[in-house]
């Protein structure tokens, strides 16, 4: 996986295209989310990713992330970025940095550790 093909995947989960992210990723995907966000925790299986995704995304408006930099050596990638959204059920904002760890194995995501910053409050 390139660095485009990386930045790629967020700029299509932004614009409602989320193929790009779902093709990368394997079946026995991890999902650990490290944050203040109330899906924090271990979600194994591609499916699992997905109830995630479906469950969260129309609880939040204006998504925005903002790939800074993109570290990448062997099957280990590491995005940097900041993000800001609104959460609809509280009409509060958020922004702030992420992390996201990935880790591949033939060129699929079967780790993503996700260390967020925004959103502290915001859920509440």
């Amino acid at each position: 996986m390139t660095k485009d093909q990386v930045r790629e995947m967020y700029a299509g989960i932004e614009r409602g295209d989320a193929a790009p992210f779902l093709d990368a990723l394997a079946d026995d995907v991890l999902y650990r989310h490290h944050g203040p966000a109330p899906h924090a925790g271990e979600h194994p299986g591609k499916a699992a990713l997905l109830e995630v995704m479906q469950a969260v995304m129309p609880q939040i408006e204006d998504p925005k992330w903002n790939v800074e930099f993109v570290l990448a050596e062997g099957d280990d990638i590491v995005v940097v970025g900041t993000e800001t959204f609104r959460v609809t059920a509280t009409d509060t904002s958020a922004e702030g940095r992420f992390v996201h760890v990935l880790k591949l194995r033939d060129g699929k995501i079967v780790l993503f550790e996700d260390f967020e910053m925004a959103g502290e409050g915001a859920w509440a």
